[in-house]
């Protein structure tokens, strides 16, 4: 017979399901279908938030530039330099 990690006068009844550790009823709590123990629950709880939830703060996304812009810029440059050649 198993007993509790965290309550040594329990028995453990049922595994957690992230560490496979044994825990009492007490201990294991559900999250997304599963029993997890207290210190899985908080690493489950973290994983499925992702980075960008966590602490409630949002990661801000780079802004685009429009990097292509420079590029047809010089095109256009280079063809009113043309035109204005041809039309002389």
């Amino acid at each position: 017979m198993a007993f509790c990690p965290h309550h040594p006068q329990q028995s453990a009844e049922a595994q957690c399901e992230y560490c496979g550790e044994y825990f009492c009823e007490e201990c294991l709590a559900p999250l997304l279908g599963r029993q997890y123990c207290p210190a899985c629950r908080e690493r489950v709880q973290h994983q499925a938030a992702g980075p960008a939830q966590v602490g409630s703060q949002r990661q801000a996304r780079p802004v685009s530039t429009g990097s292509a812009l420079p590029a047809w810029g010089s095109v256009i440059v280079y063809a009113f330099a043309a035109l204005t050649i041809m039309s002389i």
